[in-house]
C-alpha cells in the first residue's frame, strides 16, 4: 500500500461537521472530533511495553495514570515514525479512558478544516486495530 493509502480508506464522511483539530501525519492531515481531545502535550517518549501492536509505543504515566501511546503515523501508514521538536501527544478520553495519539502536529481546526480535511472516526480504528479504549488503557 502507498503511503497514506490506510487513511484515505479510514476517512469518514461527515455529515454535520463539527469543531475538530487537525493533525498532521508526514505530508498528509486528518481531522478528528474534538469534543475527544483532553490535552495537547509535547512528544514524550513512552516506555516500551512486551507484546504490543507495531503501533503502539509504549505507556507513559499522566498524573498517576498509565496512558497507552498509538503512533498514528505508524497506524495508518502515513510517514515514518521520527520524533522532532513539533511532534506532539495528542491526548483523548474515550469510554473513560485517556488514550494518546503521537502525531507530526496538531492545530484546533477552522471552520473550512471541518469540511476539507479527511475525517477518521477515531474510536472506530482504534477498535478495528484490535484496541478497544478499555482494553488499551487497562
Amino acid at each position: 500500500a502507498r503511503t497514506g493509502d490506510s487513511l484515505s480508506a479510514r476517512a469518514t464522511s461527515v455529515r454535520d461537521p463539527g469543531p475538530c483539530v487537525v493533525l498532521r501525519l508526514g505530508g498528509h492531515a486528518c481531522a478528528i472530533d474534538a469534543h475527544l481531545v483532553q490535552e495537547l502535550r509535547a512528544y514524550e517518549p513512552p516506555t516500551a511495553v512486551a507484546g504490543m501492536p507495531h503501533f503502539v509505543e509504549g505507556v507513559v504515566s499522566i498524573r498517576g495514570a498509565l496512558v497507552p501511546v498509538v503512533d498514528l503515523r505508524m497506524l495508518l501508514a502515513c510517514g515514518s515514525a521520527r520524533h522532532d521538536g513539533g511532534t506532539v501527544l495528542v491526548l483523548l478520553g474515550l469510554h473513560g479512558r485517556t488514550v494518546g495519539l503521537v502525531a507530526d502536529g496538531a492545530r484546533a481546526g477552522s471552520p473550512a478544516d471541518e469540511l476539507a480535511v479527511p475525517h477518521i472516526d477515531i474510536e472506530a480504528l482504534l477498535s478495528d486495530a484490535g484496541m478497544s479504549a478499555a482494553r488499551a488503557a487497562s
